[in-house]
């Protein structure tokens, strides 16, 4: 329950027992020599002791500080967190391009444990959501498990201590780097934050401006200037929109179509693709009465997560929409995604020429991530912007060569090209003898449940392959998760483990079942998108089933998917001597007669005095 110190603390139980040891080691040097020996030898513990555990994780993002506000709650845990920027907010920190927002409704895109109830749009941009993110760390004392500027370079396993080394770099300066050894190790930094340039001939031989969406010059000014823009996810759509007002001509280029989506959870907000302010008087409501608010973020979350099924080949859901698509006629029944097709269809007009570059004609709604896209298609209607389908072929000191042989001069080229999404840590992962960053995420190798990866002891990644990416919001997804490691995290405290990691046929036995169950769903047909490794016919690391039964298969370890090596060698050894730790530390040791009110006060009955 606090940050990492360089001396143990002992157990309150050491006060009541001198005897009890519980300085990580807990072993004496007698036991120590006795394993040695073959000898097994009870430690002097008490049955629920845990023993003081040391953490580093890796992120303050999402996940990095809904882990530190449950995490300091949690007795006999010492934790560091290691931000290499400079403050809080993740990826929503490092993300600042043009028009940047979310794009699942941020009512359901926030912490349940922290709702806010002032949102001003249905999607928040970027700035009100790290703004979010950084008040909920000041307003929750978070900041103070962590060290900002701090970059993780290399994580090595001490396989005769079971522990990890961690060596950091503060503040980008390599005579500073320092180790740390830990227990256990978390991976939260997620995937979208190492961005990468596009793979093009010449392209820095261009002598005009070039910004990443991944790392956006915030002071790149592009009024009245020739812009490209490459690429076709979420950042591009967003920034296209946001800045074909202000440029003197834009083009973007992209290789594929893609479904731009009316805004989901339709039933709360504009069914025509227009992004919803909260009135005053809706965010009075929701302020006076959380209950009330508690309802309408449930119930846009059952029509999201609803929304899943469309995904399923040959469901009703799915069937319902096909139809709808193919007639291009609006009927209740077809509800889901607003029939991507037709809206597009509808938004776009006359446009020939945008429908048959934009709107897909041989993969399905859901194949790519969709994405709401709020203005995106009003934008290419516009005089100053135009559409250049196919490759890049080259660019030189002027701008861009497609594939057609045409030459594009440019002022500025904006990369929205994404991240590297290979699920691969950014530093090394040595675990004897060797790195294993580079096996992590590659196709053929098995993945346990999106959280852990075999022969990795002691670690766990959030958000790792497959994970539900396409089934909703990421909050809860990043809530579970953490839920998950403590749970992990405190039986390696109480039953005395020194090593913990997912079992070889577990994890393939997972990937089996979740490479079987996609081809029932669209993400299998042939298109690229980055949870198939930008590969069309690749294999879609995602989680094999709904937004609810991601959720509730994690909800508890399956510890008989895992690995265990004791400290002491015996499973049995966190028996103890004998004693019950309540029978010890001065709380209710007859816990087991329970109270109607729950509470765990000591027993005082006494009879009446006689007179």
């Amino acid at each position: 329950m606090s940050p990492i110190a360089t001396t143990d603390v002992e157990h309150p139980l050491a006060a009541a027992k001198p005897a009890v040891k519980t300085n990580g080691a807990v072993a004496s040097q007698a036991v120590t020599d006795n394993q040695s020996k073959g000898i097994y030898t009870i430690p002097d513990t008490v049955l629920g002791q845990r023993r003081r555990v040391k953490i580093v994780f890796i992120g303050f993002g999402l996940t990095g500080i809904d882990f530190a506000y449950k995490a300091k709650s949690c007795p006999d845990l010492d934790f560091q967190i290691y931000e290499k920027n400079p403050a809080a907010g993740g990826t929503w920190f490092e993300n600042t391009y043009p028009g940047c927002a979310c794009d699942v409704p941020i009512a359901i895109y926030q912490y349940s444990w922290n709702l806010k109830t002032n949102w001003e749009k249905y999607y928040a941009t970027q700035a009100h959501i790290c703004e979010y993110l950084q008040q909920t760390a000041e307003d929750h004392d978070l900041n103070r498990f962590v060290k900002y500027n701090h970059e993780v370079m290399a994580c090595d396993f001490l396989d005769d201590k079971g522990r990890w080394r961690v060596t950091i770099m503060p503040n980008n300066d390599p005579t500073k780097i320092f180790a740390e050894e830990v227990d256990f190790l978390i991976n939260g930094s997620g995937i979208l934050n190492n961005w990468t340039w596009p793979d093009i001939p010449g392209f820095h031989d261009f002598q005009g401006e070039k910004t990443h969406s991944g790392y956006y010059d915030s002071k790149l000014d592009v009024k009245g200037k020739r812009v490209g823009v490459i690429g076709l996810g979420s950042s591009a759509i967003q920034t296209v929109a946001a800045i074909a007002p202000e440029v003197g001509s834009m083009v973007l280029f992209h290789r594929t179509p893609t479904w731009i989506v009316p805004h989901l959870a339709t039933k709360f907000a504009d069914p025509n693709g227009k992004d919803m302010h909260y009135t005053p008087e809706l965010k009075e409501r929701f302020a006076k009465d959380p209950v009330d608010y508690l309802e309408y973020v449930k119930s846009v979350e059952r029509e999201l997560s609803g929304l899943f099924k469309v995904y399923i080949k040959g469901s009703p859901e799915m069937v319902m929409v096909n139809e709808v698509c193919e007639s291009s006629a609006m009927t209740k029944a077809a509800d889901v995604l607003e029939m991507a097709r037709k809206s597009m269809l509808d938004r776009l007009g006359d446009r020939q020429d945008i429908i048959d570059a934009m709107v897909p004609v041989d993969f399905p709604v859901g194949c790519r991530r969709p994405t709401p896209g709020t203005g995106f298609l009003e934008a290419l209607q516009q005089p100053n912007v135009k559409l250049a389908s196919g490759w890049i072929t080259c660019a030189d000191s002027t701008g861009l060569i497609r594939d057609t042989g045409e030459h594009v001069e440019l002022d500025v080229i904006i990369c929205c090209t994404g991240f590297v999404t290979t699920f691969r840590p950014r530093f090394p992962l040595n675990v004897r003898g060797e790195n294993l960053s580079p096996k992590i995420g590659v196709s053929d190798r098995p993945t346990y449940m999106g959280l852990a990866t075999p022969g990795v002891p002691n670690y766990f990644v959030s958000m790792g392959p497959y994970a539900p990416y396409v089934q909703g919001s990421a909050s809860k997804t990043v809530e579970f998760a953490n839920n998950y490691f403590l749970q992990v995290i405190q039986k390696f405290q109480t039953d005395f483990i020194k090593e913990i990691v997912p079992k070889w046929d577990a994890a393939q036995d997972f990937k089996d079942h979740a490479d079987t169950w996609i081809q029932r769903g669209v993400w299998r047909e042939s298109c690229r998108s980055w949870f198939k490794g930008g590969d069309a016919n690749g294999t879609p690391a995602i989680w094999p089933g709904s937004r609810a039964h991601s959720l509730r298969s994690i909800e508890t370890p399956r510890f008989e998917d895992y690995d265990i090596t004791y400290i002491h060698g015996n499973r049995f050894a966190y028996m103890g001597n004998g004693f019950e730790k309540s029978e010890l530390d001065g709380s209710d040791s007859t816990w087991y007669y329970a109270r109607p009110d729950g509470t765990n006060r000591l027993p005082n009955w006494e009879f009446p005095a006689v007179v």
